[in-house]
């Protein structure tokens, strides 16, 4: 049988060959499928499914990259049902819902042979799976052993059962993203100041065709300064770092340059390691552009910042 490394190491100790395997995965030749979340999760569920917002943005982003994407739903149909979805998405419910074109499959174990033919006439070599796993154990298995690749996303999982682990690869969402931004025509850019969502710049991304991936939060080797408490700087450091929040967003390789001319002068663009080991492009600071400035490394980004600095300078 074709199948993938059942060996799953943590972050910190993956090998080459790990990240080689990873590096496989395209758009092309990747499909996602969405568990048991389909026609069943309303936006009030949040406290049943915290796990939801990071789903939804990811599965946006999945959506702009043009990933073949499939909602499996568990029930007692012994034979199951697969259909091309035609209705436009509910936004009444949540971002999971299907959108028109997109598979829906429901059954005792959604996997079957219809299910099969279809992802080889699209020379589908990967499933990745998130969502709510449940009674689609089986169907990790079934694909496996038809030679898929089978991996899982560990955030966008409220629980990752012992069997699923052993049939799957579970992995960060960040590492799917950067190996499918290698084969496509955008990349995961990482911002931590005033291009966030909600804050003075965001409206360039929006501009630019950005699209919202998830927040997340660098490694621990890293500083901030305040510009004038116009906007931040970070860098990368040797000591006295912590974790800075950030949000990851998904930018069309054209619009880059025109982000980065609107930035102020002294921000660039270099690599930023993530708490879970991966690694995007982000905006840094140039060290002379820090010089002279207020640390605001404690804060631990620069949302935190803004929200209580006058608090800090009444006290």
């Amino acid at each position: 049988r074709n199948v993938m490394s059942l060996h799953v190491p943590p972050p910190s100790a993956r090998s080459n060959n790990f990240h080689s395997n990873w590096d496989m995965l395209t758009q092309e030749n990747t499909a996602l499928m969405v568990t048991n979340i389909h026609d069943c999760v309303l936006p009030g569920d949040a406290d049943r499914y915290a796990f939801l917002p990071v789903v939804e943005n990811l599965l946006a982003t999945l959506r702009v990259h043009g990933l073949l994407v499939i909602h499996a739903v568990t029930s007692s149909r012994s034979q199951p049902e697969l259909k091309l979805w035609s209705a436009p998405q509910d936004k009444t419910r949540s971002g999971c819902s299907p959108s028109s074109g997109e598979i829906v499959i429901e059954g005792q174990v959604p996997f079957c042979a219809n299910l099969e033919l279809i992802l080889r006439m699209k020379k589908i070599q990967n499933i990745v799976f998130m969502g709510n796993l449940g009674g689609c154990t089986q169907a990790i298995t079934e694909a496996k052993d038809k030679g898929f690749g089978c991996w899982l996303l560990e955030e966008c999982l409220p629980t990752i059962v012992a069997e699923s682990k052993q049939e799957a690869i579970a992995v960060p969402s960040s590492f799917l993203l950067g190996a499918l931004s290698s084969t496509s025509n955008s990349l995961i850019l990482a911002v931590n100041g005033t291009l966030m969502r909600g804050l003075e710049l965001n409206p360039n991304m929006i501009n630019a065709g950005a699209t919202f991936v998830s927040e997340a939060e660098t490694d621990k080797a890293y500083r901030m300064w305040s510009l004038d408490d116009v906007c931040p700087a970070m860098q990368r450091v040797s000591e006295g770092g912590t974790n800075i929040k950030l949000e990851l967003w998904s930018v069309p390789y054209a619009s880059v340059p025109d982000i980065l001319k609107k930035e102020p002068a002294g921000l660039c663009i270099g690599k930023v390691r993530l708490a879970d080991g991966s690694e995007v492009l982000g905006v840094l600071g140039e060290a002379w552009k820090c010089e002279g400035k207020r640390e605001i490394t404690s804060y631990g980004g620069w949302r935190n910042y803004i929200k209580n600095k006058n608090k800090d300078k009444t006290m």
